[in-house]
């Protein structure tokens, strides 16, 4: 007999695709660490925001996926802040050109130091990019994977962080967002987004001091991640804290 088939509605069709590929690169990598790093974002992180615009009245549709971190190999740090595998030939807007064009503020556009990605090679970095609804009222579309898990590491380097969404209300109040659809947004509060830290690649204990200072310097990580996850001492020269 004829083998059915069905199929099933997955919504935004390249996160289950960028997924699929996850899949096999994690399978892979260990077999081929020269060729392939440690995992990455793994998500677009498209994000759409419409409403009025308040100068005009006229409907603006904000649209642009968001840049973040990919995995440590065995001979270098994770790139920082790069579209993952599947978005293709996209691109982020300017900051100046988005706040001309629709009704928001961006207030916030910077690497996170959030946990995740240590190694002797580092996971490269996620970033926080946030807006002010300067609209009456705006809508919220927002879709990320990578979400739950964490982009793995390899040969001991530690896991990245996640990608996911927030409202800061004016109330005072922090709504928090994996996938959402027309989430409404008042007037002069925030939508904060946060892309993943790619994996680490190695012990992180055997990262050289000065490459840790160096990230402690440019606020990639905090002096307590220093401390517990590369037996940073502080003031000790080049000797390391005891784990």
């Amino acid at each position: 007999m004829p083998c059915e088939r069905t199929a099933a509605p997955v919504s935004m069709y390249y996160e289950p695709l960028i997924a699929a590929i996850d899949v096999f690169w994690k399978a892979l990598a260990p077999i081929v660490p020269d060729r392939l790093p440690a995992g990455h974002q793994r998500s677009v992180g498209a994000t759409l925001v419409s409403g009025l615009h308040p100068d005009t009245g006229n409907l603006f549709v904000m649209g642009e996926p968001l840049v973040g971190g990919w995995g440590a190999s065995q001979s270098e740090d994770g790139d920082n802040g790069q579209f993952c595998c599947g978005n293709g030939e996209t691109y982020n807007i300017p900051c100046e050109l988005l706040e001309t064009r629709y009704g928001l503020q961006v207030t916030q556009y910077a690497f996170h130091d959030q946990d995740g990605g240590a190694g002797r090679f580092r996971g490269g970095k996620g970033v926080v990019r946030e807006y002010r609804v300067t609209a009456e009222r705006a809508f919220l579309t927002y879709g990320a994977s990578r979400s739950a898990s964490r982009p793995w590491g390899l040969a001991g380097g530690h896991e990245g962080s996640n990608n996911y969404s927030e409202i800061h209300r004016t109330d005072g109040s922090i709504e928090k967002h994996n996938m959402c659809t027309t989430v409404p947004v008042e007037r002069n509060e925030l939508i904060r987004l946060y892309s993943a830290t790619g994996g680490g690649y190695g012990d992180p204990v055997q990262r050289p001091r000065q490459q840790v200072e160096t990230d402690l310097k440019n606020g990639f990580i905090t002096l307590d991640q220093a401390v517990q996850h590369y037996a940073y001492q502080p003031g000790a020269g080049h000797e390391r804290a005891k784990v």
